[in-house]
């Protein structure tokens, strides 16, 4: 039995922070711009600015889809679509990666983008973003992550990237909530020189938390996974 965690993902803000003055770092934050609209899954490179930085197929989420008058709802659409039915936090669009994907092992999607500027050090950045977990889930993880990094990440495979995010949502706390939308956040000091972000899950398999919804699916016990989408 495969077994996935699809999360959806909106409204990402990264700001210098200070008393006085705040500018948000992330072009496209809300995910609201885009060069096409997105016509079926794994479209996360026609939204504006974010790119998929390994060889799985994240996928990008935009009311601009209009169903056919015969269809029930449109793959990529909002807010019903191919992984359940969700509203956008704010505005009309949201991306959406697995962070846990049986039976391939370690298998793992992601979202990246370039920051306006890069981040200076020694100063402290305020970072949030929201999440909610797909209703196509079975199973749900802890501690999805961001991670800064001077130059862009990338892998010609889908296995998960080996580094450590900066930001990470508590452990112990799965995400699991289908309804509504969970803010991640927190502070980062920078080194200096930051300039991207990746957001997903940076565990392998053998350390990811997960909790499965059937407990009585003996297929799903061993091999829960978590929703990111």
């Amino acid at each position: 039995m495969m077994k996935e965690t699809k999360v959806l993902i909106i409204i990402l803000t990264i700001c210098f922070f200070s008393k006085t003055y705040a500018q948000n770092l992330v072009p496209n934050h809300s995910f609201e711009l885009y060069d096409t609209c997105p016509v079926g899954d794994a479209y996360i490179n026609s939204c504006s600015n974010w790119t998929n930085p390994n060889s799985l197929t994240p996928d990008y989420f935009n009311i601009c889809i209009v169903p056919f008058p015969w269809m029930t709802w449109a793959g990529s659409g909002v807010p019903k679509n191919s992984y359940g039915y969700q509203y956008p936090h704010v505005g009309n669009a949201y991306a959406g990666i697995y962070v846990f994907n049986r039976p391939t092992v370690d298998s793992r999607e992601y979202i990246q983008v370039q920051l306006l500027n890069s981040l200076d050090a020694g100063k402290n950045y305020c970072v949030s973003f929201h999440i909610s977990c797909a209703n196509l889930s079975n199973t749900a993880i802890t501690e999805i992550g961001l991670y800064f990094s001077n130059n862009a990440i990338a892998s010609s495979s889908c296995s998960t990237f080996n580094t450590i995010p900066q930001i990470t949502s508590p452990p112990g706390v799965y995400l699991n909530d289908t309804l509504n939308w969970y803010k991640i956040e927190g502070t980062y000091t920078a080194l200096g020189g930051e300039r991207y972000i990746t957001i997903g899950n940076f565990k392998t398999d053998a350390l990811t938390d997960t909790i499965c919804w059937n407990l009585n699916d003996t297929n799903c016990a061993p091999f829960c996974y978590p929703n990111s989408y």
